[in-house]
Order: structure tokens, then C-alpha cells, then sequence
């Protein structure tokens, strides 16, 4: 290195400040180096700024070393900028021991840690650069600011919080931290990192306590929309919602979405939180609990949502939908959506579907699985993960939908085959078409999760991840649109799919909680002494009884027959108790028994509601009409017989 070719065509910008910066492009030839440092021999130690970026300007082969030595005379520089000069040895820039500000983007670094020897440095540049490690940063004592954008930096160590630097996602003048956007970190989701160091500290806390495979016991809410006070003791496998309109259905599902989720997510941060509180309450509260050692308790006040105590959560899967699911076809990014399954690093939450009353950001899955092929055929490398995922999501989605509508190719293109019929998703009724979009949505989003679940899991890969996810599951009005026939099976498919997730669900429809044990069916009633919400369960649940009886003990409907056949029943019913008849009637009740013995009921008996609950009722106060000699010994005028009829009435 000893000729004018080393530093070529650089144009030196003298600022007027009281020190001297200078700014290196490409116009001017300077002499050889030792011209370079000696420009202005007599003006060195006023220099204090040096930027040097070579672009278009051949210096790839310059010394770094010997550039360096030269540096170091100018014994006042205090800011230095080199880009885009394929260093990767650090050392003897390290020994420019002034320098406060040091930029060094665009270049091969990939071990920072030496630069620590700098002890004035405030703020230093390293975005494109190849730096895989963050725990380097720890070196520096008067770091202000470090700029880590665009490296490969995988993991964020908890280690990084214990200094005094912010931690921020996206550039920032006016925040100084440690800046690391574009790293592709897995080990916390991005939109954690986005909310600050605060966020990333919850995160590892609630990390630390892993809850290997523990379902929601209970949920306690408070002050929340039409719900004063409540709790909820859920099932491990399945919890079913019943209740009437308006009863707050739908608020439980939000309240547990609002009591595990992050205080700052995404999915809840652009809401506004004050109609979610209770008419003249200033707050509400939730607690959930796993065990009685594991649980979160949360206040949600009109701005903020605060996690008070507890600490466990972000480590389980939780999905929640709401009832009006709808996609822009086309218009969605399914490329960015395939490359996050591929990837496999997505986030665990994804709650947003359940506060909007509309939600049109699902994925028609005959785009998804035509682009698959297409990525497939393009990425030799991955080539075999990216089928063998394709197949994996075909067969699962194949599996839940009913048979007579199935995903299959032809020639190159997948479609939806209904009675050898071809479809697009367009072709489909509401009713179908709202189910394949949630379904599809449910797989791909455990998918895209499988590893960042492998902490907790190692043995959950593509093959497994449905086998072996774990967490919750909650969908307001499951089964809406679906015929009968696939309202029988619709769950237990999602339970065979999904064997370690809880579900959580709501429903209208009777088909949907056949053969339910006790503790999986829940419903809401309103107390008429106190006007509160209250709950009910059934002894043996729904595992004996037919829809007819669900319809009667569950929804409570007075009866299961037309209003005309009803009346028709009722007076079947009051000629029969007569003890004394004219004739008129006697002719009347025969016609009577005549037409009701040829209807579809047959000689079975009429499903009544007073009667049900009168048997309930009898059960219930272990009265035995057995072995009473007559029923005068019955005292009908007590306060226990004044309640039945007001059941019944």
C-alpha cells in the first residue's frame, strides 16, 4: 500500500464548525496516504469527524489495518464512519481509542466485542452486518446508543435487560436503546420486542413458568360489559356456553382473551377499552387459574390493561374467533402467510377475529395450497419441508371438513369437489364457506407456531404439531350455518385433530352438545331474586339424552311441536284429566287421540316441558310417589310445592 490507487477519487467537505469534519466521496484525487493524513498536516488535531463510504469508489482492496494506523493520528477524532468496506477484523480500529461515535454498516463483521476497548464510545453502527450475537453489547460501559438493524441476531438474550439501554424494534430519533429491526429473532415475537423492554421482561417471566400441558381451571370475571361478577369452572377437554341473548356469551370468551394476553398486543392495542367495562365501574377484573399456584390476575381500565400478579400464559397456543369471518380472496398476501408457515416462528396469540364485528383477513385455502405448489416447485432447497407441510394441511383440513365436500387437485390446480362437482370457495354456501375459512385459519396458525412450541416440546415438529399443541382453543358460535349433519361431527373432528387443546365455545344449537359430560356444558341464566347472571350444570350431562330432552332441560323451551299441535296437545290433555265428560267431549278426545297416535310421535310420549320439569322436581326433593298410599298425604300448599308451580307455570 503505497501508491495513490488506495484512496482514490475522494473529495474532502471542510465544515465550518469549530472543529473540523470531513466527508469522503468521489471527485477529487488525493495523493498517496501519507498525503491523505497529511493534507492538512496543520489542521489534524482539528479534525474530529472522518466518513469514508465507499461507493463507486474501488476501494474493496484497501489495508484496513494501514488505514487505520493513519487514523490514529489524527489524535482529536471522535466520530468515524467506514461503510461498505468488507471488514471483518476489528482490532486495529479498536486501538482509535477517542472515538465516541463509530459507524461501521455495510460491512462483514461478526463479532463486535472488541470494540468494548473503546471505552468513550456513546454510539456505534453496526446494521448490515452479519453479527449473530447480542451478549457483546454487555462490554460497553457508555454505550448510549447501538444500531444491530438487518444482521441475523436469532435469539434475544435476557441477559440484554440488565443494562440501562432501551430495547426498540423500529428506528427512533427520539429514543436511544439498542435498535435491532430486521434481526430475525425467534425466540421472542417481534410485536413483544415492539412494546419495549417492560413487555420483553413480562415475557421472560411468564416463560419461566411453563405449564406443561395444564388446563384452565377456572376464570373469574368482574365489571365486565353485562357481567357483574362471575366464575367459571372449565372443563379440560370441552366447555360449551350456553344462554340467551345479550346474557354475555361471547363477553367470557373476551374476558379470558383479555386475561392471557399480553398487557400491550397487537391484537387488543387499538381498542378502546372503555366499552368493555361495566356501566359505572372504573375497572374490570379477571383471574384465571391453572392450579391454585398458576394464575393471572388483570385489571382492564379505559386506557391500559395491567397484569397485576401471576405469572403464566405466553407459552400456551390461544386462538379466538368470532362469529363474522369473511376474506379478500385474492387481495390477501398469501406469500408472506406461506413463508410464516414454512418458517414456523409465528406468534402463540391470535385473538383479533373476536373483537371486530367483522373480520375479512382469512385465507381461501385453494390460494393457499395453489401458491404452495408453486413455492415448492421454486425452492429446491426446502422443496420436501414445504410438501410435506402442504400434505400435512390438506389431509387435516380434508379430514374436518364433511365428506361431501373435499379439497382435491386436478391437473394443476386444487379445488373444492362437492358431488364430483368443481368449486371455488365463492361456489360455497355462507354457511360452509365461514367453517373452511376458520378451519383453515385454526391449522395454518398452529402451523406456522410448531417452533417456537419446541422449548416447551421438543418433540413437536410438522409431523406432530397437531398431535402435541397445546393451549386454548375459543370460538363464539362454533357451529353457526352448518347442517345437522356436520353440526354432529364438527367437534369431535376438532377434538380429534387437536387431542391437547382446550376448548372453549358458544352455541345456539342442541346438536352441538349431544354426548357431553356433566362438567362440558354451561348454562347462563338470569337469578330473578338477585338479577344476576348465574350457572348451571346438569347431572350426567348430555351422554343419555336425545335432542328433544337437551331442547327441554337445557334451552328450556316449553315445547318441541308447532303452535297448533301444542294446542292440540293441551286439550288431549285437559279432556283426559276430566272425571266427568258429556259426550261432545268423549267424541272430541277420541278424534283427538286418533290424530295424535298417526302423527310422527306416534304412541310415544308428547315431550312436555311442565312435565320434565316435574319429574325434575320430584328427583330433586327425593319425594317417592311409590310409597305414598294416595296423594292426599302430599301437602300442596307448602312452599316447596308453591315453587314448582311457579316453574311451571
Amino acid at each position: 500500500m503505497n501508491d495513490i490507487e488506495i484512496i482514490n477519487n475522494l473529495e474532502i467537505f471542510l465544515s465550518k464548525s469549530s472543529g473540523k469534519n470531513i466527508s469522503l466521496a468521489k471527485t477529487t484525487k488525493i495523493g498517496n496516504p501519507l498525503q491523505f493524513t497529511g493534507c492538512m498536516l496543520d489542521e489534524q488535531e482539528r479534525i474530529i469527524t472522518l466518513c469514508i463510504l465507499n461507493y463507486g469508489l474501488n476501494l474493496e482492496n484497501i489495508d484496513i489495518n494501514c488505514l487505520c494506523y493513519f487514523l490514529k493520528q489524527l489524535t482529536n477524532l471522535k466520530a468515524l464512519r467506514l461503510a461498505n468496506f468488507k471488514i471483518k477484523n476489528l482490532e486495529s480500529i479498536s486501538e482509535i481509542s477517542k472515538l465516541e461515535i463509530l459507524a461501521l454498516d455495510e460491512n462483514e463483521i461478526s463479532d463486535f466485542s472488541i470494540l468494548s476497548k473503546i471505552y468513550q464510545l456513546k454510539e456505534l453502527s453496526l446494521s448490515n452486518n452479519l453479527i449473530t450475537d447480542l451478549k457483546p453489547v454487555l462490554l460497553f460501559k457508555k454505550l448510549e446508543n447501538i444500531w444491530l438493524n438487518s444482521n441475523q441476531i436469532k435469539i434475544l438474550s435476557e441477559d440484554i435487560l440488565e443494562i440501562n439501554l432501551n430495547i426498540i424494534w423500529k428506528n427512533n430519533i427520539l429514543k436511544d436503546g439498542i435498535f435491532l429491526e430486521g434481526n430475525p429473532i425467534e425466540n421472542v415475537p417481534i410485536e413483544i420486542i415492539e412494546q419495549g423492554k417492560e413487555a420483553i421482561k413480562q415475557f421472560f417471566n411468564e416463560e419461566k413458568t411453563i405449564l406443561n400441558n395444564e388446563k384452565i381451571e377456572k376464570i373469574q370475571i368482574k365489571n365486565f360489559k353485562v357481567i357483574d361478577e362471575i366464575e367459571l369452572k372449565l372443563s379440560k377437554k370441552i366447555t360449551i356456553i350456553l344462554g340467551n341473548n345479550g346474557f354475555g356469551k361471547t363477553s367470557i370468551l373476551q374476558a379470558l382473551a383479555f386475561a392471557i394476553l399480553q398487557d400491550n398486543a397487537q391484537d387488543i392495542k387499538p381498542l378502546n377499552f372503555e366499552p368493555f367495562i361495566s356501566i359505572g365501574q372504573k375497572t374490570s377484573e379477571f383471574k384465571v387459574f391453572w392450579n391454585k399456584d398458576l394464575f393471572r390476575n388483570c385489571n382492564l381500565y379505559s386506557t391500559s390493561k395491567n397484569t397485576q400478579t401471576g405469572s403464566c400464559g405466553s407459552n400456551l397456543i390461544l386462538l379466538t374467533y368470532g362469529v363474522n369471518i369473511f376474506t379478500r380472496y385474492n387481495e390477501m398476501n398469501y406469500t408472506e402467510m406461506i413463508n410464516k408457515i414454512i418458517a414456523g416462528n409465528e406468534k402463540l396469540h391470535n385473538t383479533a377475529s373476536l373483537f371486530l364485528e367483522k373480520d375479512d383477513r382469512f385465507y381461501d385455502p385453494l390460494y393457499m395450497f395453489n401458491l404452495f405448489e408453486l413455492i415448492e416447485f421454486q425452492d429446491e432447497k426446502n422443496r420436501e419441508q414445504i410438501r410435506q407441510i402442504k400434505i400435512i394441511l390438506l389431509e387435516k383440513l380434508n379430514f374436518l371438513l364433511p365428506k361431501e365436500i373435499q379439497i382435491k387437485k386436478e391437473k394443476t390446480l386444487y379445488h373444492f369437489f362437492q358431488n364430483n362437482n368443481k368449486l371455488t370457495l365463492q361456489h360455497l354456501s355462507e354457511g360452509y364457506r365461514s367453517a373452511v375459512l376458520l378451519l383453515t385459519d385454526i391449522l395454518i396458525r398452529i402451523m406456522s407456531m410448531r417452533n417456537r412450541l419446541q422449548k416447551y416440546d421438543s418433540e413437536i415438529n410438522e409431523l406432530t404439531i397437531f398431535d402435541r399443541a397445546f393451549g386454548i382453543l375459543a370460538i363464539d358460535e362454533f357451529d353457526r350455518h352448518l347442517h345437522p349433519t356436520w353440526q354432529l361431527e364438527y367437534l369431535s373432528k376438532l377434538r380429534k385433530v387437536l387431542p391437547k387443546m382446550q376448548f372453549v365455545m358458544t352455541t345456539h344449537n342442541p346438536l352441538s352438545i349431544l354426548d357431553r359430560e356433566e362438567d362440558e356444558v354451561l348454562q347462563f341464566f338470569m337469578d330473578e331474586d338477585t338479577k344476576k347472571l348465574g350457572i348451571k350444570t346438569y347431572n350426567g350431562g348430555t351422554k343419555q339424552m336425545d335432542v328433544v330432552m337437551v331442547l327441554l332441560k337445557y334451552f328450556e323451551v316449553n315445547y318441541v311441536v308447532s303452535q297448533s299441535y301444542r294446542k292440540k296437545i293441551d286439550r288431549f290433555y285437559f279432556l283426559s284429566s276430566k272425571k266427568q265428560k258429556n259426550d261432545t267431549q268423549i267424541n272430541e278426545l277420541k278424534l283427538l287421540q286418533e290424530e295424535l297416535k298417526n302423527s310422527m310421535l306416534n304412541e310415544l310420549e308428547i315431550p312436555d316441558y311442565k312435565y320434565h320439569k316435574f319429574i325434575e322436581f320430584i328427583h330433586e326433593n327425593n319425594i317417592n310417589l311409590r310409597n305414598l298410599e294416595n296423594t292426599n298425604k302430599l301437602d300442596f300448599k307448602s312452599e316447596l310445592w308453591k315453587s314448582l308451580t311457579e316453574k311451571i307455570k
